[in-house]
């Protein structure tokens, strides 16, 4: 990032925290290679005002390997998969906070259904809303937040 950009987001923050959240941190860091890698870490470490909650579908070796810049960096929640219960619950939530009325009654017809259609209806719902509610990132990482 260059200096100007970090100035003037420094200036617009002020006292304030950045939180960058990131998605497929593997890719991201794939695509911006090891010098990015490695400005970023250097950005991270030298301004205390950014904190970095990323979610990857494994461990890969921009954070596994000791000779990466972002060894060590995080700390590495492996997440489970949620049950169809937990998966129509997240659904359920997400609808009732996009004021999604119809897939959130989508969702409740659904949990009435007999349980050999349900895996068949609750992925078709998470589909329309752009999350995946058996299959979460397998891994979840986020930077240290210092005091």
């Amino acid at each position: 990032m260059c200096n100007s950009a970090v100035e003037q987001l420094k200036r617009l923050l002020g006292s304030r925290t950045l939180v960058v959240i990131i998605e497929n941190l593997n890719d991201v860091f794939r695509r911006i290679k090891p010098e990015g890698q490695g400005a970023l870490r250097s950005l991270v470490q030298e301004w205390d005002q950014i904190v970095l909650v990323a979610a990857t579908p494994s461990l890969f070796d921009g954070v596994s390997e000791h000779v990466e810049p972002f060894y060590g960096f995080f700390e590495i929640n492996h997440l489970e998969e949620l049950t169809l219960d937990e998966g129509a619950q997240l659904l359920a939530k997400v609808a009732d906070l996009r004021g999604d009325a119809e897939t959130r009654h989508a969702v409740d017809l659904g949990a009435e259904l007999s349980p050999e259609f349900q895996p068949n209806v609750l992925p078709t719902m998470a589909t329309k809303l752009t999350i995946s509610p058996g299959k979460p990132p397998r891994l979840c990482v986020s930077a240290r937040v210092r005091p």
